[in-house]
């Protein structure tokens, strides 16, 4: 395995275990903590020049405890923007 071929395994190994340990984090947040860092998040965000200057919001359906941005595509959809979202297929197949 050459220097550039290793480090890069390093990487997706490095990624992998960040992954794992912010997940864990965020499963680990109570409801009133998500609720608040969703709020706090959304206010951030739709404050922000770049999300009133855009036309389309890349967005995505929280799931699993992750952050509520609903109120963001609301704003979003409120102010015209087009919404995108990933297309997610089960089991990554």
């Amino acid at each position: 395995m050459s220097f550039e071929d290793r480090q890069a395994f390093e990487i997706i190994e490095r990624k992998a275990a960040l992954r794992k340990e912010l997940r864990a984090k965020r499963r680990s947040l109570s409801a009133d903590e998500v609720r608040d860092a969703s709020f706090a998040v959304a206010e951030r965000v739709v404050s922000l020049s770049e999300f009133a200057s855009a036309g389309i919001i890349l967005s995505y359906m929280p799931a699993k405890n992750e952050l509520d941005v609903s109120p963001v595509n609301r704003a979003a959809r409120d102010a015209g923007k087009k919404l995108a979202f990933p297309l997610c297929v089960e089991n990554g197949g």
